[in-house]
């Protein structure tokens, strides 16, 4: 039933064109809870402001690294460059922080994060995924990206990103 009404909502949304004109967006995917999103803050401020906690969508055209491209040129991510074309993650570490690998679990100063946005996956139907070299300090313009899913596409794989990248501050407004 709970299925249903959400798809109702989504094509009701999705016809008066609300995700992308009212600044919500929706996701799909498994790598973060299902559900409607409101973008509240963008530009330079939410680059400056943002910190450990918040949900933040990324311009993934502007993010650089061999391990975003890795993903992006196998499309498993968007890069269109169309406005709606975000990527939603959980800054879970920022400059200064240092993010360690203890057991097979990600660690950021000393805290481990959940098993579900902490293990890394090597493989995806045989195809060897990237790794990044841990402990990594991250430098003052920098965060670390987390999923709420085991397999979702985050930092573990594409190491930390510049603050530049951050389009916007993100509130979930409805998740299932």
């Amino acid at each position: 039933m709970m299925k249903r009404l959400a798809a109702l909502v989504f094509g009701v949304l999705f016809a008066l064109g609300v995700t992308v004109g009212g600044g919500i967006r929706i996701n799909l995917s498994s790598s973060m809870p299902k559900g409607f999103y409101q973008l509240t803050e963008c530009g330079e401020r939410a680059r400056r402001q943002a910190e450990v906690g918040d949900l933040v969508a990324i311009e993934t055209a502007t993010v650089a690294g061999s391990g975003f491209a890795f993903f992006r040129d196998r499309g498993w991510l968007s890069t269109s460059g169309r406005p709606d074309d975000l990527l939603v993650k959980r800054i879970v570490a920022v400059g200064g922080d240092e993010v360690t690998d203890r057991d097979g679990r990600l660690c950021v100063d000393r805290t481990c994060l959940t098993e579900r946005g902490s293990a890394r996956v090597q493989t995806v139907r045989g195809v060897t995924l990237p790794s990044v070299t841990l402990p990594r300090r991250l430098h003052d313009e920098e965060v670390w990206l987390s999923s709420d899913h085991k397999k979702g596409i985050d930092s573990r794989y594409f190491g930390a990103i510049a603050r530049t990248a951050i389009a916007c501050r993100v509130e979930p407004l409805w998740i299932w």
